[in-house]
């Protein structure tokens, strides 16, 4: 199967574990924004991978991969051995 779009919400705010530890990326690589979408308040982005967040606990932290996203996290998933 592939996929050329996905969005995850992670019920927590804890940006860096989702980063870090669910994803396996470095939070130090992704660049910050003061600014985010669909009313969350700062995202990170590393090429086309999107992880906004909000101060909101309601919202939590969310994962949105368009199509090159979705191509950019197989190649990191590959790279890792995982699937």
């Amino acid at each position: 199967m592939v996929l050329d779009y996905v969005r995850i919400r992670f019920p927590t705010q804890d940006v860096r574990h989702v980063v870090e530890d669910i994803l396996q990326l470095k939070l130090d690589v992704m660049i910050h924004e003061d600014y985010g979408f669909y009313s969350y308040a700062e995202h990170y982005v590393l090429g086309d991978v999107f992880v906004l967040t909000s101060p909101d606990k309601e919202k939590g932290t969310l994962l949105e991969l368009k199509g090159k996203g979705c191509r950019q996290m197989e190649s990191y998933l590959l790279a890792q051995h995982r699937s």
